[in-house]
């Protein structure tokens, strides 16, 4: 089913179902489909029912929540994301920085393309990362229906190396010294963001846009999304 995704891609990208496909040579290693269950939103909807609408704790409860779902982007070159079995999805817009609930507009049939931080470093961010996130609340409200998700992440070899079209003292300049060339990065330090990495690039701290970005860190924490403020959608829900 790897190879099956992986050919459609390759007509859509390529014009030629074995473009992409030969790169993997039958081993789909850089090539993964995963099968993510929500099934603890049950339990975080059993949780609500308890709290009053409106109420200053139901607010916090819903931002504590949200916090639990961080907003990240990919390690991937790209990633598919299919609709899942009920809308769960939420993306960050380029243009206005408000998010999306883009499964709402999704048919059964269609799925959401979207680069990854591998692509946007080797592009020089001309292919920039999307910003995303499962989106808890609008989980919780779809309760009995629980989320199931299929999304299809194209890596490159992690033996490889990533080499940024940005030049070696334009990088430098924006991240400072580090132990690793910040012009090439081998794909394993990459994606475990070793050296905070992935968090040094120019675009990464000068654009709006990533401002909440939860990265896995040296140290295998996970932040997750401060409780400063809130997330505007696009709709005007929360």
């Amino acid at each position: 089913l790897t190879m099956r995704w992986l050919g459609l891609l390759s007509i859509h990208l390529c014009g030629n179902e074995h473009a992409l496909c030969h790169l993997a040579a039958g081993d789909t290693g850089p090539a993964t489909m995963r099968v993510i269950h929500y099934d603890q939103v049950v339990d975080l909807a059993r949780q609500f029912s308890s709290i009053p609408q409106n109420s200053p704790d139901r607010r916090e409860a819903e931002r504590t929540l949200m916090a639990g779902f961080p907003t990240h982007v990919d390690s991937s070159i790209l990633s598919l994301a299919p609709r899942g079995s009920c809308s769960g999805l939420a993306v960050r817009d380029f243009a206005t920085g408000k998010w999306i609930r883009v499964e709402r507009q999704l048919s059964a049939e269609e799925a959401v393309l979207f680069c990854g931080d591998a692509l946007s470093f080797a592009s020089g961010h001309y292919f920039p990362a999307l910003m995303h996130r499962p989106d808890g609340l609008e989980m919780v409200r779809q309760v009995p229906c629980t989320r199931l998700s299929t999304p299809f992440f194209l890596y490159a070899d992690s033996e490889a190396v990533l080499d940024s079209t940005l030049t070696r003292a334009e990088l430098r300049a924006a991240c400072g010294a580090s132990s690793i060339s910040p012009a090439k990065l081998s794909v394993r330090d990459f994606a475990l963001n070793v050296g905070n990495c992935r968090e040094k690039w120019p675009w990464k701290a000068q654009l709006d846009y990533y401002k909440g970005l939860c990265l896995c860190r040296d140290s295998d924490s996970f932040p997750g999304l401060s409780l400063e403020g809130d997330m505007e959608y696009a709709d005007g829900e929360q």
